[in-house]
């Protein structure tokens, strides 16, 4: 993300907000994003390897029109529309577009045009607004079983260092967590609710037991103090603003070396490789544990989620 770019999106939304004559449409810019999607996923072969039943994939948007799930998927017949959750089914051959869309988070990055399948032409924004974690597609798609990962412990916060007041910034991040985090384990609690309600012998309408791995960290402020400590070390210093302004100025309106907390809302919006490849190395380990631990089947879990530590 070039720093004049930024910096012009940055002027704008401020205009926009002062109520300047002027429009903003993101505060970030993902352009790079559209060739680095297209190199790492072989689209060609996903269409092939869908063709024949091989695999098949969906990926979920938000309607910028009717706010809607739209669930974007290979896969033949498409499900029928869900109107009590708001989730169409629109069969589609994916492509970088479709990736993108669900990515665009609102505010942070722009909408992002679909011209195809014609009848779900329009603009989109991440899937995530609406349907953070989307176990019932997945479902509806003919699913088995599921994996989840979390990036957020089971378990709450025991409590705020110095337990003194909390600024806008922390208020943020808590906001971030409910609308976005919170709904993950709620529906992956949800499911192993009810495998135990059929394992149980009550005879429910389409329910049907769905193994699951649900892999996520055990310390709830790990990301946010692995999201500190990467940025303090690679961004806070004087020569990250002229090598990576975007990421290094970012960090600094949140505060995000100061503590887990602000960490924890840099996290959310820190695209640089360093974290990246701290949160990869994070994963592996927690998936390490999961492996660890005794199951119903193997790696899957039916009941209830493991006690949080």
């Amino acid at each position: 993300m070039g720093s004049l770019s930024e910096l012009g999106r940055g002027l704008a939304y401020l205009g926009e907000v002062l109520g300047l004559p002027v429009s903003a449409t993101s505060l970030l810019d993902p352009a790079p994003l559209a060739a680095t999607v297209r190199r790492l996923i072989p689209f060609d072969r996903l269409a092939a390897n869908a063709a024949a039943d091989v695999v098949q994939a969906a990926v979920v948007a938000t309607a910028a029109a009717t706010s809607r799930s739209v669930v974007f998927h290979t896969q033949r017949p498409a499900p029928p529309r869900d109107t009590k959750r708001g989730i169409d089914y629109v069969h589609a051959e994916l492509a970088s577009e479709h990736v993108r869309a669900s990515a665009a988070i609102p505010a942070l990055f722009p909408a992002v045009r679909l011209e195809h399948p014609a009848r779900a032409r329009g603009w989109y924004f991440d899937g995530g607004t609406r349907l953070n974690t989307p176990i019932k597609p997945a479902l509806a798609l003919g699913a088995d079983r599921v994996v989840v990962i979390g990036l957020n412990a089971i378990a709450g916060r025991r409590g705020r260092p110095g337990g003194g007041t909390p600024d806008v910034l922390e208020g943020a991040a808590q906001l971030i967590q409910a609308v976005v985090v919170d709904p993950l384990v709620n529906d992956a609690a949800t499911l192993a609710t009810q495998n135990q309600i059929v394992e149980g012998g009550t005879n429910v309408p389409d329910r049907r037991l769905i193994p699951y791995i649900f892999v996520a960290p055990r310390d709830a402020d790990v990301i946010g103090r692995t999201a500190a400590r990467v940025f303090n070390r690679h961004y806070a210093p004087a020569p990250a603003l002229l090598r990576a302004p975007d990421t290094a100025v970012l960090g600094r309106l949140v505060d995000g070396g100061r503590d887990a907390a602000h960490g924890e809302l840099l996290s959310y919006l820190f695209f640089a490789p360093e974290f990246a490849a701290e949160l990869l190395r994070l994963g592996r380990r927690d998936a390490e544990r999961w492996l660890d631990q005794t199951h119903d089947d193997g790696p899957w879990r039916i009941g209830s989620l493991p006690p949080a530590a």
